[in-house]
């Protein structure tokens, strides 16, 4: 999705108008077959319970994120526990990731914790993670973690944020969880809004 909006920034940059840009697009729409790529996003079933992190200590490792860097820094902290399990700390912007296997309903799910993504409330998560395209998703609690792999599960993969247990905005990219099959104006529309 960044990339298609780059591109179309990039053809504007070259002097192409909005319209030659539908007419490229339009071209590149039917020079490939749209096809269904259910067989792609195969999840498999993945009770919401899976996600919980059992606290075996006290301290988490964390992924800490270097802003407007690609590399990351480890981070050791106290972890931050409820009923037995370690949960995200908001007021430290430690905030819950998972990857789940989405290919061969494999069931796999790595969970762990990250810190400098700034998300107050809800959870965000994507299909378009780069080398395996699985689904990750990060967030401040495991229900709206769990709503947005169950909305990202329906719609064939794309990126989607939730709050409050209800999806607030998504942009479907039902093929192969990486494509969208909509016009470029309305992908633009949705990136906008998920902004």
């Amino acid at each position: 999705y960044i990339y298609f909006a780059a591109l179309i920034k990039d053809l504007q940059h070259f002097g192409y108008t909005l319209d030659e840009i539908k007419t490229i697009s339009d071209h590149f729409r039917s020079f490939f077959q749209i096809r269904d790529s259910e067989e792609e996003m195969d999840p498999g079933e993945i009770e919401q319970t899976a996600l919980k992190i059992p606290a075996t200590g006290n301290k988490i490792r964390v992924i800490d994120i270097i802003p407007n860097q690609i590399v990351t820094e480890e981070l050791i902290t106290m972890a931050r526990t409820e009923d037995g399990e370690i949960v995200p700390d908001l007021e430290n912007d430690i905030l819950k990731i998972v990857v789940i296997e989405r290919h061969t309903a494999t069931g796999r799910i790595g969970k762990g914790f990250v810190r400098g993504i700034g998300l107050k409330e809800g959870a965000i998560g994507s299909t378009v993670a780069h080398d395996s395209h699985n689904i990750v998703i990060v967030g401040t609690n495991d229900e709206d973690i769990y709503k947005a792999f169950d909305h990202l599960r329906k719609i064939k993969g794309g990126l989607v944020a939730v709050n409050k247990g209800k999806v607030r905005e998504d942009l479907p990219l039902p093929i192969a969880g990486l494509i969208s099959d909509q016009p470029y104006e309305k992908v633009i529309s949705n990136i906008e809004s998920l902004r």
